[in-house]
């Protein structure tokens, strides 16, 4: 039925009544990205969408980042994504390229993956949903795991003037670049003593999948690191085990803070060592030779034996690194430790001099036998302990005057007895233990006076703060033994 001629005319009128937002002349329908400004790793820290609907399921995201590549002429892509605390990861090989009006197109059989739509900084790309289309939305896409305030305002101000309206800053990911900050520290290999003698895989993720026909909860292999001097380091590795042959054998010269070695005038294999507890060492290997380059990551132990948790801590690793395969971790390992681990959780070792706990130390977070004020929000703590000696017998102990957390430990000049210090008249102890890394302390106060008998943990810091995987680990240390009552960490760490 046709519209009658005056209602036609206001819903005309209403249409073209739309106009962009000011400023919408400054950005070009596309500003031409090439090839090579789009390789490399991109981490996605904001979206604008045409829905409410694509804008809910952006928010569930916590972290999402894209790689790609370059191979024997062959251009790769990655997407991994983190949703509702599991780990997504797509692979596509022998995309095609084109440029065109829309921007640099990205295909595969046919599909379209993506299109860089336009240079928003010298670090930052708009580009459709990776997977989707323009029709869904474009993110921002950045080198850096944050972006300036300037570069989202200028992305969502074109996202606007695209009819994007629905947008969403993932703050997510700024805390998640933290966490593979605190996972990811590259050790600057200033005393290569550390990394010294044979270690034995235990885990490893790469940039490629292995056979199908191998098992993935299986890695097998060793290296071996010697030093005869000078600024050289030989490594050998097992003979027959293939989880291991990206690793070239050879003399690797130490070069900004990294291991490298020329196989060839176009082929070389640069190691990444990065920062671990003893007994751990977590590298990197990249291998680079004529159109053709692969990574991957290697966790090994002098033991032979790694903890569950860290297990899972070089899982996110690998998310970190964008390298989607992971072998040698089988699902059991995934579960939260039962008994017969909590002996290992948490590093736990007696100071080899009591000298090393003296000083400020500030609380970070803390367990007890029992409940704390409700008025107290349970995912902050707050105080410091000074531990200051007194000769090799005494030593003084001081606490923040306001602080509710710390009132269980009394100010008082202790007596130093084995692993900690002790009031025997208030019947009070407390236990020292080092952990890793090094400017963290555990300290159980055991106060004996009262009944029930009251025990509570501690975690300090030096600096004020703790990885976030120590802190799941002091949670689980926390159950192991039996304290229910666990303040200082977010639901959501």
């Amino acid at each position: 039925m046709a519209l009658p001629r005056p209602l036609a005319l206001l819903l005309l009128l209403l249409g073209s009544a739309y106009s962009a937002p000011p400023g919408c002349e400054d950005f070009p329908e596309s500003n031409p990205v090439n090839l090579t400004q789009a390789l490399g790793k991109w981490h996605l820290v904001a979206g604008a969408y045409r829905t409410a609907e694509s804008l809910a399921q952006d928010k569930q995201i916590s972290f999402a980042g894209i790689k790609i590549s370059e191979e024997n002429d062959v251009i790769n892509f990655t997407y991994s994504i983190t949703m509702l605390r599991s780990v997504y990861f797509r692979e596509r090989d022998n995309l095609q390229v084109s440029e065109g009006p829309d921007g640099l197109t990205f295909k595969a059989q046919g599909d379209s993956v993506l299109t860089v739509k336009r240079k928003v900084s010298e670090d930052c790309l708009a580009m459709t949903v990776p997977e989707g289309s323009a029709d869904v939305g474009i993110v921002l896409a950045c080198k850096s795991h944050r972006a300036p305030k300037s570069v989202v305002d200028d992305f969502t101000s074109y996202a606007a003037c695209q009819n994007y309206l629905f947008t969403n800053v993932r703050d997510n990911a700024t805390r998640f670049a933290l966490i593979c900050e605190e996972i990811l520290q590259k050790d600057p290999l200033g005393e290569t003593s550390k990394i010294l003698g044979r270690w034995t895989l235990a885990a490893k993720a790469s940039s490629s999948p292995r056979s199908p026909a191998e098992d993935e909860n299986h890695v097998d292999g060793w290296l071996e690191f010697a030093a005869p001097g000078g600024e050289e380091v030989t490594v050998t590795r097992s003979p027959d085990a293939m989880d291991v042959d990206e690793i070239k054998e050879g003399k690797y010269i130490i070069k900004e803070q990294q291991l490298h070695l020329e196989t060839t005038d176009t082929e070389s294999v640069i190691l990444t060592v990065y920062r671990t507890c003893p007994d751990e060492l977590v590298l990197l290997a990249h291998r680079s030779a004529p159109g053709s380059s692969s990574s991957s990551l290697f966790l090994l132990t002098k033991s032979g034996m790694v903890q569950p948790f860290e297990k899972e801590k070089f899982k996110n690793q690998a998310l970190c690194s964008l390298l989607p395969h992971v072998y040698g971790i089988p699902a059991e390992q995934h579960k939260h430790p039962n008994a017969s681990t909590c002996n290992k959780i948490l590093r736990r070792d007696p100071p080899k001099e009591i000298s090393e706990v003296s000083g400020r130390w500030t609380l970070v977070a803390k367990a007890s036998s029992y409940k704390r004020c409700p008025c107290m929000r349970q995912d902050e703590v707050d105080g410091w302990l000074e531990f200051t000696l007194q000769g090799d017998e005494k030593v003084t102990v001081t606490r923040s005057p306001d602080s509710v957390d710390m009132e269980e430990v009394p100010d008082r000049e202790y007596f130093i007895m084995l692993n900690g210090f002790h009031l025997p008249k208030e019947l009070v102890a407390l236990t020292v233990f080092k952990t890793c890394p090094d400017d963290l302390l555990l300290l159980y106060v055991t106060k004996l006076l009262k009944t029930p008998i009251r025990t509570t943990l501690m975690l300090l810091s030096k600096s004020g703060t703790a990885p976030a995987y120590i802190m799941e680990k002091f949670k689980a240390r926390a159950r192991c033994e039996k304290l229910a009552n666990v303040y200082g960490i977010p639901d959501d760490q």
